[in-house]
């Protein structure tokens, strides 16, 4: 969180003013308070219960707000209404913990957001997961093709239609919601931490990913008591938010209730194994996931990336008029593709290098040829499966 915060603050420049952090129906504990606002006292940090020692008590709205597709036949309570600040707010940088779960299965954004709504638990959405509850076989809703509350959620118009991106914190990763981190026993991890940050625009796809590496992981033979995840249709409401032809036949998903369902939240898919990890556009087969594996070393700063030992991308001058040069070592020969985006995300150029042989690379880029203003810009080296990044300065 502190990370996130000084990008906001520092690097992108948004006012701690208009920074609220918190998780509604829970209290921010003294130790994080206290090193978050030593260091941004003008942040807004939301508290579940009456403020105090700096912190702010969350209110609700006026009304119900949300409105559960099901329509009462599997959440009786129908409806809920969420926190003022989801009203106001104008964007939402949702960062979910990647656990499993004992009744969803899995647990990122979509159950992030069952603290969204004012009530003093979730238990009432559980009816919309896949083991409402545990040890009740008749109340098992193992099958695909049924109500998912996760939907709802990530296509409200005041929950995941807000979201900016998506950031998962996978440092610490558990096969349960309330256990203790255990250390993943999956290669690359190979009994380590799994001290991994997914990041995506996508979230479905984020989530699919992440339930990929979740059953993975989290298997009899690996973790013996941590297996929720391999409960079947963990990933029903993944398959639904990506795809209408999915929903149940007697569910419209239309949260707010306003005649408007939602349309496609992203791509769903599988990878092809656990070793190689590769989806459609890895691999080359379809437009759906890619999954892009970039490995940082610990004294990596945004200009000097390091992926793997054989991967190092350099750029100088910065800030420069008119070129910038690249300088990397391939540890291996590699397809090379160099891509240049501005600030807002915009592609402004996409260089082909074609095939490089292993050794030190050298390349000149003019910024004389591409119709842009001075700013800030990302330039991308692909090579192969590796992937490095500089920030660099134009100035005209």
């Amino acid at each position: 969180m502190l990370s996130v915060l000084r990008q906001l603050v520092n690097v992108v420049g948004v006012a701690q003013s208009d920074i609220y952090i918190g998780d509604p129906i829970r209290n921010i504990y003294k130790h994080r308070f206290e090193l978050w606002n030593s260091e941004f006292p003008d942040v807004h940090y939301m508290n579940y219960n009456a403020g105090g020692a700096g912190r702010e008590q969350v209110t609700p709205c006026d009304s119900a707000v949300i409105d559960y597709s099901d329509r009462g036949t599997v959440i009786p309570a129908g409806t809920d209404h969420l926190y003022q600040v989801f009203m106001d707010c104008e964007y939402l940088i949702n960062i979910p913990t990647l656990k499993g779960h004992k009744h969803a299965g899995a647990t990122m954004f979509a159950k992030n957001h069952f603290g969204s709504h004012t009530r003093e638990s979730a238990q009432h959405l559980h009816p919309g997961l896949v083991d409402p509850v545990k040890g009740e076989e008749e109340d098992n809703r193992f099958e695909y093709g049924v109500y998912r509350v996760q939907v709802d959620l990530l296509g409200h118009e005041l929950l995941g239609k807000k979201n900016l991106f998506y950031l998962m914190d996978a440092l610490w990763s558990a096969g349960m919601e309330v256990t203790q981190p255990s250390k993943w026993k999956m290669a690359p991890f190979n009994g380590d931490w799994s001290s991994s940050l997914f990041f995506s625009q996508d979230p479905v796809a984020i989530e699919s990913v992440g339930y990929d590496f979740l059953r993975a992981e989290y298997t009899i033979f690996t973790h013996p008591y941590e297996t929720h995840v391999q409960m079947p249709a963990t990933d029903d409401y993944l398959q639904q938010a990506a795809d209408s032809s999915y929903w149940p036949d007697a569910i419209v998903y239309d949260p707010e209730n306003d005649g408007t369902p939602i349309t496609s939240l992203g791509v769903h898919e599988h990878w092809n194994n656990s070793e190689d990890m590769q989806y459609s556009r890895n691999l080359g087969t379809g437009d759906g996931i890619e999954l892009v594996k970039m490995l940082q070393s610990p004294s990596a700063v945004e200009s000097d990336v390091q992926l793997a030992t054989t991967f190092k991308l350099n750029s100088y001058p910065n800030p420069f008029n008119p070129a910038v040069t690249l300088e990397y070592r391939l540890g291996q020969p590699a397809e090379v593709q160099i891509s240049i985006y501005d600030v807002t995300g915009r592609l402004v150029a996409d260089l082909q290098d074609g095939y490089q042989q292993a050794g030190n690379i050298t390349r000149r880029i003019n910024f004389a040829d591409f119709a842009v203003s001075s700013g800030q810009y990302f330039i991308q080296v692909n090579a192969d499966r590796q992937m490095a990044f500089t920030k660099v300065t134009f100035i005209k």
